[in-house]
């Protein structure tokens, strides 16, 4: 489950309807993966189009393509939320991924045997 799915319905929507082009989560999720990345939301513009999927950004109706969400609007993002909701939703999120067991298996299956070293030693070979 990706961070955008596990945080719909955890949080309040701070937009009124009018203007709201993104789901709430949509733009949460770009901004926590840019920061992530040691890039903040801004760089989302240059992100491609499956990245962009990912993350659930709208499709423009007029190009067909992914938009991300505008980096003033990602710099406006956390001064909208309460930071005590975002910690939690964020923190549940997390605890999820963490008990999930499928997530350690996956990297198990990953991660390099441990290294084998022979060392020649008088009287023979140890291991």
């Amino acid at each position: 489950m990706s961070l955008r799915e596990s945080l719909e319905g955890l949080l309040t929507d701070p937009w009124k309807p009018r203007g709201k082009r993104h789901p709430l989560p949509s733009p949460l999720s770009v901004m926590v993966a840019g920061v992530a990345s040691g890039h903040g939301g801004a760089q989302a513009a240059g992100w491609d189009q499956d990245l962009l999927a990912g993350h659930g950004c709208r499709i423009s109706p007029r190009t067909g393509l992914r938009v991300p969400p505008s980096a003033s609007m990602l710099d406006r993002l956390p001064r909208l939320l309460d930071a005590d909701e975002f910690e939690a939703a964020l923190s549940a999120c997390v605890a999820q991924g963490a008990l999930d067991p499928a997530i350690p298996a996956a990297y198990a299956v990953m991660r390099p045997p441990p290294p084998c070293y022979i060392t020649h030693m008088p009287g023979g070979l140890r291991k």
